[in-house]
């Protein structure tokens, strides 16, 4: 697996706050969501697009993170087409649909 430490990705200007000699970061198995939100000792995450079509790789951050870091009790992908719910539990929504997600009520997650 290939590694940067987060020194050398700061002194090509990538990440300065960041910087230290000690810490190294797999570059291939980065787990990053677009919004993390933490209420009632539950995990939303929420990936973000600006796309209008609907592709199955929206979710794959959102699964990463799910699987391997820490359970999700919501999961979203917020983009600019239609709304969808897929068995795994994952919910696409509309951009303008965004408010929904902070006004129903969470769950511990399982």
């Amino acid at each position: 697996m290939q590694k940067k430490s987060l020194q050398s990705l700061a002194d090509k200007g990538r990440s300065p706050k960041l910087a230290s000699e000690n810490l190294e970061v797999p570059i291939k198995r980065q787990r990053e969501l677009d919004v993390l939100y933490s209420a009632a000792r539950s995990l939303v995450g929420i990936e973000i697009k600006s796309a209008s079509t609907y592709h199955p790789g929206f979710k794959n951050a959102l699964a990463g993170f799910h699987a391997k870091l820490a359970p999700l009790s919501r999961r979203y992908v917020v983009y600019n087409g239609q709304s969808l719910s897929f068995s795994d539990g994952v919910q696409a929504l509309r951009f303008d649909e965004v408010a929904g997600i902070f006004q129903a009520p969470l769950a511990p997650a399982p």
